[in-house]
């Protein structure tokens, strides 16, 4: 089996990420289903301040054409790389200098974060670019029993991968940015400031969207909820009993009962990772998930984000300096409403900058965007922020698409202002 393997409008509906040993080694043959069920999100909403009109929503893409890449054949583990219809048909073999990993959150797998297909599609009008969804041990139900660590650890060799598939190309040098959406943000803030013996391979910029607390989120649950407020407890005094156990390297599942209150109802989750997630400690001895609550000290977030600037993870872009890009949700509704989204980009701003690099320009809180992205609007902002952030550090972004986009979303306006008339 190649290590490349390209999907001709493979069909990838519901798609679960499932552990690679749970597929018993067939998950890169083309005939083998990729289906099966998955979740969008973790969590339950509470919220009622939040209405959207459903028309507005697009239709979560069900096909996607691409290449599916096998960079860890260890552990079977696999990126997907969206390529236009005509790239799989007469341009399989099309390596690009330069490329953005995308990175999910709990229980996502390939096109369950509802942006990234519209991304994918203008990246692909860049020459330079493309785009590619990974597939780590954590993603759809492993998340539970994973963590950051093990997470860096796959994400690494996945760039490890990209970047000498670029250079035995006609490239000296490539470049990758990762972007992590959710959970998926805290594997990138992670990757850039937690130090491996093992050593990682530095990346090329880094793009945090939908960095949310889950502990805050989980308060917010609890305030609502007093069944969740039981659920937590419960969970909690299990998790503390069985720390010894967790630092001898011992797996302790929590029972689905109480998990299954949160949304957690698919998939074993150790107590291990309920303690990261929900961090009884916080704020002053914070889990090693709890990277964005708001009542972080700026001590605390001096050794996260105040690490990028000196980060041996992550090389500087054109300008010599070292960015981050950090998009928030308006309306992001795993994030409680006493939240300054704004005021938390400017704290995490200040870290960033006293240790060295940047908070990129085109970060800002997109208007009317949900947790993932789901509006239509709201995508087109998304897009052109990230596209123009692309640009800045690495380049390759021609003007033209730019152009295409912002014509791309003020027709959606209008036809939109249209249909609501």
């Amino acid at each position: 089996m190649n290590s490349a393997q390209s999907i001709c409008g493979q069909k990838i509906l519901n798609t679960l990420i499932l552990p690679p040993t749970s597929l018993d080694g067939h998950w890169c043959h083309p005939s083998f289903p990729l289906q099966g069920l998955f979740a969008r999100n973790h969590k339950r909403i509470f919220t009622k301040s939040i209405t959207m009109d459903e028309s507005q929503l697009p239709t979560p893409a069900s096909t996607a054409e691409g290449r599916l890449h096998r960079y860890w054949p260890a552990r079977n583990l696999t990126l997907f790389e969206y390529l236009p219809g005509s790239h799989v048909d007469s341009k399989s073999d099309t390596i690009t200098p330069n490329t953005l990993i995308v990175i999910g959150g709990l229980y996502d797998g390939f096109l369950s974060v509802p942006y990234v297909p519209k991304l994918a599609s203008y990246i692909n009008l860049c020459p330079q670019w493309s785009l590619m969804e990974i597939q780590l041990s954590s993603s759809g139900l492993g998340w539970g029993t994973g963590d950051l660590h093990r997470d860096a650890e796959e994400i690494a060799h996945a760039v490890g991968y990209v970047r000498e598939r670029s250079q035995n190309g006609p490239f000296e040098r490539g470049s990758v940015v990762l972007m992590g959406h959710s959970t998926g943000s805290q594997n990138v803030l992670h990757y850039l400031y937690h130090k491996s013996e093992q050593g990682r391979p530095p990346i090329d910029g880094a793009i945090l969207q939908a960095a949310v607390s889950d502990r805050e989120g989980l308060a917010m649950m609890r305030e609502q909820d007093p069944l969740v407020q039981r659920a937590y407890e419960e969970c909690l005094r299990i998790s503390l009993a069985s720390e010894a156990d967790s630092s001898q390297g011992k797996i302790n599942v929590l029972p689905p009962e109480p998990t299954s209150v949160f949304g957690w109802s698919r998939g074993p989750v150790s107590c291990k990772r309920f303690l990261s997630l929900a961090s009884p400690s916080s704020p002053t001895q914070p889990g090693l998930d709890d990277l964005f609550s708001s009542d972080l000290s700026n001590d605390t977030l001096s050794r996260t984000f105040g690490a990028v600037g000196l980060s041996p993870y992550m090389r500087p872009g054109m300008t010599s300096e070292r960015k981050l890009l950090v998009l928030l949700s308006a309306n992001d509704e795993y994030t409680p409403t006493t939240v300054d989204k704004k005021e938390l980009i400017r704290r995490w701003a200040a870290a960033v900058e006293a240790g060295g690099a940047l908070m990129a320009s085109q970060s800002d809180v997109i208007a009317g965007a949900s947790h993932n992205v789901r509006e239509q609007e709201a995508q087109y902002d998304l897009t052109a922020r990230v596209l123009n952030y692309l640009g800045d550090i690495v380049g390759g972004i021609p003007e033209a698409i730019d152009q295409k986009l912002e014509n791309d979303r003020r027709k959606y306006v209008n036809q939109n202002t249209i249909r609501q008339a």
